[in-house]
Order: structure tokens, then sequence, then C-alpha cells
């Protein structure tokens, strides 16, 4: 801001450049700042929430998305017939390779089991994403193998500026559930019901 001010020298601003300069040498933070901090905050639960909401074929779309806009590429096909390989990526400026488990609700035992198989392959590198566990997953000793979980994830979502392709996925998945809901509900209504035996 004392640049800013610096290059119009015919400003008029009023400016309480004393009180700025305190600020600033504190490490203080504007009240702006502190309302995006909390905004920023209040989004991040609210991704959280809606990891919960995607089928599982969009939460490994959107895990896709996530690490391909930080530069890794996609090789193969998500999911599909590799029971321990969801994304099999590299990073182009490295050449390593990696691959990607995903799951929506999982445990410390059903990662151990990954990362035991991991160790099988030939990948440079291991992620295991998931949002939904029981209790938190310890990170295993081998810093070939990265777990994240759903508040890291968020943070990357957030990064990555896929929050509003999260929204309409979130949406739509929503509005699925509602139009089945009333399909099962009319078709249900015409039906006599059978008395149980």
């Amino acid at each position: 801001m004392i640049n800013k001010l610096a290059a119009y020298r015919g400003t008029t601003c009023d400016v309480d450049l004393e009180q700025y300069v305190i600020r600033r040498i504190n490490g203080e933070k504007t009240a702006e700042v502190e309302r995006a901090n909390e905004a920023l905050r209040e989004m991040i639960e609210a991704v959280v929430g809606m990891l919960r909401l995607l089928t599982w074929h969009d939460f490994e779309t959107l895990v896709g998305l996530v690490f391909s806009v930080s530069g890794w590429r996609r090789q193969g096909d998500v999911g599909g017939p590799q029971k321990t390989i969801d994304i099999e990526m590299t990073l182009p400026t490295t050449d390593e390779r990696a691959f990607v488990q995903v799951k929506s609700s999982t445990d410390q035992a059903e990662l151990d089991k990954y990362v035991g198989q991991f160790e099988t392959l030939s990948y440079h590198r291991m992620f295991y994403v998931y949002h939904s566990s029981k209790k938190p997953l310890a990170e295993p000793d081998d810093d070939t193998v990265t777990v994240v979980g759903p508040h890291k994830l968020t943070e990357m979502v957030v990064e990555a500026g896929l929050v509003s392709w999260l929204i309409r996925k979130a949406s739509q998945t929503i509005s699925g559930w509602h139009q089945r809901a009333r399909q099962f509900w009319s078709t249900s209504r015409r039906r006599p019901c059978m008395p149980a035996r």
C-alpha cells in the first residue's frame, strides 16, 4: 500500500499510513483478510460434507481431476477391473509413476492391506484417498505412500478450483436421489400390498 500511494503523487486518499505500517510490522491481519479466512474455513467445512454426497464414480472422477490439476497425468481408466489401482498416473516432470486408491469409506486395516500390495508393484508412489473413516488413519512409515483424508482432500479441491464442479455434482446426486424416491413412492402406491406370510 505504501508503494501504491507513492506511485500516485497527486492522490488525495485518506490513509492512516502510521497505523498501516504498525499493523504490517506487528503482523496483524486486516478485517478483510480475517473475513476471507473465515469464509474459507466455512467453505472447507461445506466441501467436506459435499464429498460424502458424491457417488463413488463422481468421487473417483473428482480425485482424478485434483491430481491432474497438480500436474499428474492419468494413464489408465478410473476404476475398472484392477482391484488395487483406481487411477494410474505419471508426473511428466520427474517421470514418477504412481497409483491412487480411492475409498469412500475405509479403516486402518484396509489401508495397511493396500500399502502391503503397493510394495509388490512397480510404482514410485501411492496415494490413498478417502472421505470417511470412523477413526483417522495413521500415515505409514513409508514416505512414498501419501494418505489424503477428507480435510486434506478438501484443501486440494479448493486450491484446484473445483468447488463449483463439486457443488454441481453433489446437487445432481441429491436431485437423482429425490427423483428415484419419487418414482419409488409413486409406483408403490399403485401396487396392492401383499400380506406378509
